[in-house]
């Protein structure tokens, strides 16, 4: 008799929310996704453990995560409240942004390349 067994990982998307990001600091769709590990019996999983929430922000595309409490109040309950407070970052693609015409720029830029306006 042969069992094939493992242990692979998820991701299942739980939804959006609307919130400030903490990382470029604007009101942005905030995309969350609940990844876990999973043991499996002939590819079918059995036992689910390691659950964590992770949003990403449609403005900066910032990685942020999640409380777990909040996470399954956001995965039951899609209008669930969520604030910045929340949430803390884990990886900050935000960077500088110009006040005029709100493209990114390099930390090293005196002025905008798109506009040229100063920054």
């Amino acid at each position: 008799m042969i069992f094939v067994a493992g242990i692979s990982p998820k991701l299942k998307p739980t939804g959006s929310t609307e919130c400030p990001c903490p990382a470029c600091g604007r009101i942005a769709s905030l995309y969350i996704v609940k990844q876990y590990s999973a043991v499996t019996l002939f590819f079918i999983p059995v036992i689910l453990f390691g659950a964590e929430y992770i949003a990403t922000c449609s403005s900066c595309a910032s990685t942020l995560a999640l409380p777990k409490d909040k996470g399954r109040a956001l995965e039951r309950d899609s209008g669930a409240r969520l604030y910045p407070e929340d949430l803390s970052i884990v990886k900050n693609n935000a960077g500088q942004c110009c006040n005029r015409c709100e493209s990114r720029v390099q930390p090293d830029q005196n002025f905008c390349p798109k506009c040229g306006g100063k920054l």
